[in-house]
């Protein structure tokens, strides 16, 4: 199978999951995620959006204790710079044009590559050998490229592991841990 027909069935796959099996993924997430992420300074997450596992319990938390650091995506540039986000409601936006929110600049501040502790990285469909697929910009692995240090982790829903060993071109960055809820 090819990139385009693993997207294409995980993302029916993430579609049909209920509410009830969201929200018990999304509690799960900070039971056991949180824990594992104590030792680390700084995790750069990221804001869910549609209908990708829900981060903001953790998000919250991680930045009521200032550790949170989240990407603002400059998409000319196919570029991801992390910075620290402490407030999420007053340093936060949805970009108009793409629908997300993320930080803004002028009211946060940029952290440093080699600040970041563990990075929080989302995707359509993850296999055992930590590959993933996402939805096909490159944005993280360009980042992952940049930024080859601190262990990275896939976070999805049980419903998005394959089984089948998943396509990879020669650009795509291998991340150093699954958790799937």
């Amino acid at each position: 199978m090819r990139k385009p027909a693993f997207r294409s069935h995980f993302l029916d796959r993430r579609h049909v999951l209920s509410h009830a099996r969201r929200q018990a993924a999304r509690i799960h997430l900070l039971r056991y995620l949180y824990p594992s992420l104590s030792s680390f300074h700084y995790i750069l997450s990221f804001i869910s959006t549609g209908e990708e596992i829900d981060l903001s319990l953790l998000n919250a938390q991680l930045a009521r204790e200032g550790r949170l650091a989240l990407f603002y995506c400059f998409r000319e540039e196919k570029r991801l710079i992390p910075y620290l986000v402490d407030d999420p409601e007053k340093q936060l936006q949805s970009h108009s044009q793409w629908q997300i929110l993320q930080p803004i600049p002028h009211r946060c501040s940029p952290l440093a590559l080699d600040h970041i502790g563990a990075i929080l990285v989302p995707g359509l469909c993850f296999d055992l050998h930590y590959h993933r697929i996402g939805y096909g910009q490159g944005y993280y692995d360009r980042f992952l490229r940049s930024c080859s240090a601190p262990p990275r982790y896939g976070i999805a829903f049980h419903e998005q592991l394959s089984l089948c060993r998943i396509p990879v071109d020669s650009h795509d960055q291998a991340l150093s841990n699954l958790f799937f809820f």
